[in-house]
């Protein structure tokens, strides 16, 4: 076995304010100790997982895709009496496991939900083939026994996962140096042994050096809305949660070599390969009549001639025009986009939902004014087709959709009711703290009056409606680095808000953003309840976008309600 190591239980910043780690810094980590694989396991969300597979592809690092998922012993219970909830690492070895996972974590935030995204064992097992569990962290249900004094039953839970999973399932132990985990550690082995399943050393990683931790405790308190100075609060015990080196894991683990070679076998049965070349377009009762276009452009024609809006004399030129966008659409694949923008758009204006006349490029396209999906004629004003679709450059249509934003909402319950409730979400998107909010934040923790962090943030410029970063106010402004360097509660503050700086706060809708697919979207995409108990994707626009799927713009306009 080479000399290397990987870590297969980790935190990343989409753990939202529980984990600290950066992916930038976490390659740029991983590449320095020469780790040729790292896994990524948040909090009962794949948030930041395809972020994360990008990140680390670009790197040459080989990235393992799994949660820290929450196992209840009913999840349709929703109390915690005698229901108690247990952590377990789950990892994804192949695109089956990834598939079986998002639909995991989607069910835990969509059907299971009880404080956290829940499932439970009997669902794990439906769905895991592609899949390497590991028994979990102090938290997780095996180590949870041990701690209580009843190994037997510790025995029986890891008896029944070995049984169902088979070599799939994995006792982790851990390098974190706490003195219940050394204790239990201990015991873990034994159950191993005694039941012929091979061990595994993780680390809980939260953060990345052993200097973070300060830091990470601060986002804790950001998390818990405490004072890092209040005693009774929720704390890390020790600062060994960070992303160890294969020596430092030797040292935590006395010298256990097996366990920390294990962390390569399992990196080298996990490989996911995502296919991003196709389109996912949605289907209309199963199928989308794609000829229609055509059909439903010429009739468009003949009623806009009759009714006198296009000059029956230039039918040969808006014939040309149509067989030329056609063209191009055909050949691009866009046919099945223009049909469904059309039908929810018609469906808004047949039941009296105002409608935007159309805007940006989108306007070009004499088909999309034959569709009524505008209300501009490019012909009569000059409107190039290409500046909306041009076949050299291969790329989705954009088109976005003014609704009045009172009737929003029931267009989204149109199109989800026609192509499925499953295959229909609202695009998630994330909240990060810029760098007067993470002072703001930041300063609160530390007990600084509002004065006093106002002092701070009050410096902060920004330019062209760009706000200055911490480091370029340092480097800027001369009496914001004259305050942070002569007052030490202030370089207090300073240093940590930088390091947590950017960082995700809190996971939120997008406005516009609807995507509609042509199969149940927790294949590839994760899910989750929005504040409105709307379903939104774990994946922002991006990812969406990048994983094939089809993005379409529903923005409500306050302008049209009031007209």
């Amino acid at each position: 076995m080479k000399n290397e190591f990987a870590h297969l239980h980790l935190h990343s910043q989409f753990s939202l304010l529980d984990g600290a780690i950066k992916f930038d810094e976490l390659f740029e980590e991983v590449k320095r100790q020469g780790m040729p694989s790292v896994a990524l396991t948040d909090h009962g969300n794949l948030f930041g997982a395809y972020e994360f597979y990008k990140k680390a592809k670009e790197n040459d690092v080989k990235p393992i895709i799994g949660c820290e998922v929450y196992i209840a012993k009913d999840h349709t219970n929703k109390t915690n009496e005698n229901n108690k909830t247990h952590h377990l690492t789950v990892l994804a070895m192949n695109l089956e496991g990834y598939e079986n996972l998002c639909s995991l974590v989607s069910f835990g935030h969509l059907q299971g939900f009880y404080r956290k995204p829940r499932i439970d064992k009997k669902l794990l097992f439906e769905k895991s083939n592609g899949l390497i569990v590991l028994s979990g962290c102090l938290n997780g249900e095996v180590s949870h026994n041990i701690l209580k004094g009843r190994k037997d039953e510790a025995i029986k839970v890891a008896s029944e996962f070995k049984n169902i999973l088979g070599d799939r399932y994995f006792i982790e132990i851990q390098g974190t140096c706490l003195k219940e985990q050394v204790r239990v550690n201990k015991v873990l082995k034994e159950i191993a042994e005694k039941l012929d399943i091979k061990v595994v050393a993780t680390n809980d990683c939260h953060y990345l050096t052993k200097n973070d931790f300060n830091s990470h405790d601060t986002l804790l308190c950001i998390q818990t809305n405490a004072l890092v100075k209040e005693e009774k609060r929720f704390r890390f015990n020790g600062n060994e949660f960070y992303l160890k080196s294969k020596q430092e894991m030797m040292d935590a683990l006395g010298g256990d070599e097996e366990s920390i070679d294990n962390s390569i076998l399992i990196a080298e049965r996990c490989d996911i390969k995502f296919e991003t070349d196709d389109y996912r377009l949605p289907k209309i009762n199963g199928d989308i009549n794609y000829d229609g276009i055509r059909e439903v452009s010429d009739k468009s024609l003949e009623d806009k001639i009759n009714s006198g809006f296009i000059n029956k004399n230039d039918k040969p030129l808006y014939k040309e025009r149509i067989n030329h966008e056609i063209g191009i659409i055909e050949k691009m694949g866009f046919e099945g986009y223009f049909l469904v923008v059309s039908d929810f758009i018609n469906y808004a204006k047949n039941n009296k939902i105002p409608v935007g006349p159309g805007r940006g490029s989108a306007a070009g396209s004499l088909v999309a004014f034959l569709l009524d999906i505008t209300e501009v004629d490019p012909i009569k004003h000059g409107l190039i087709f290409e500046r909306f679709l041009n076949p050299e450059r291969i790329s989705m249509p954009d088109i976005d959709i003014d609704f009045c934003g009172e009737g929003r909402d029931e267009v989204i319950k149109y199109v989800t009711s026609k192509y499925g409730k499953d295959k229909v979400a609202q695009i998630g998107t994330f909240g990060t703290m810029s760098s007067k909010a993470v002072v703001k934040d930041v300063g609160r923790v530390l007990g600084f009056s509002f004065a006093d962090v106002n002092k701070l943030t009050n410096m902060i410029p920004s330019f062209r409606g760009k706000v200055y970063s911490l480091q370029e106010c340092y480097k800027k402004v001369k009496e914001f680095r004259e305050l942070v360097e002569k007052d030490s509660s202030f370089t207090e503050l300073y240093n940590l808000s930088v390091k947590l700086e950017n960082s995700v706060r809190h996971s939120s809708t997008h406005a516009a953003g609807v995507v509609i697919s042509d199969e149940p979207l927790d294949k590839m995409i994760p899910l989750y309840k929005g504040s409105k108990d709307e379903t939104v994707t774990q994946y922002d626009m991006n990812a969406v976008e990048e994983l094939g799927f089809v993005k379409f713009d529903f923005l409500g306009l306050k302008t049209l309600t009031v007209i």
